[in-house]
């Protein structure tokens, strides 16, 4: 008698890769994270250690990378790279849960896919209309489009914009948001 093999798991999608460039990261345990960037100048790979979750090594991984003079390959990549510069510089967590909840569930919708050559005023000043038009605060809305300019204006610093698509950026009420 022949005994019968299980069969095999069905295969699933295969694990999709960062962009090259884009540097790896994996847990060592119990919430810490060694992340790993190879610089744009070619001196070589290098690592930093961080605790957190998975989205909070993911964040810090893009921020690394942008640090390090690789681009941002998308928006949400840049957002999420300014965000947790903005967390290991200091920002307060109730500042950041709030930035971080606007990024998510008002403005990644728009614009996370999207890359930054592509993105302009126009896009960015539809997306806070959209807000606008679904009963959002003004003080909500220009929290959103200070999370937007000051991500932009990080990108500038770092060389990854040609032009920063925020400066200028009019609020649905009419007025101009302010440089950050």
């Amino acid at each position: 008698r022949r005994r019968r093999r299980p069969p095999l798991p069905a295969a699933g999608p295969p694990p999709q890769r960062r962009p090259r460039g884009g540097g790896t990261l994996r847990e060592l345990g119990d919430g810490l994270w060694e992340l790993a960037v190879t610089a744009a100048n070619g001196s070589g790979r290098r690592y930093r250690r961080i605790r957190g979750n998975r989205e909070d090594a993911t964040a810090a991984l893009a921020a690394f990378a942008v640090e390090l003079g690789r681009p941002a390959a998308t928006v949400d990549a840049l957002v999420g790279g300014y965000l947790a510069h903005l967390q290991s510089a200091g920002r307060s967590p109730a500042t950041l849960r709030r930035y971080r909840q606007l990024w998510r569930q008002w403005l990644a919708a728009d614009l996370g896919a999207l890359e930054l050559a592509s993105l302009t005023r126009t896009r960015l000043e539809r997306t806070l209309r959209h807000m606008a038009a679904a009963g959002q605060s003004s003080s909500s809305i220009h929290q959103a489009a200070v999370v937007l300019s000051g991500s932009f204006a990080w990108a500038d610093e770092h060389e990854q914009l040609r032009r920063n698509p925020a400066l200028g950026l009019r609020l649905p009420d009419g007025t101009r948001l302010a440089p950050p």
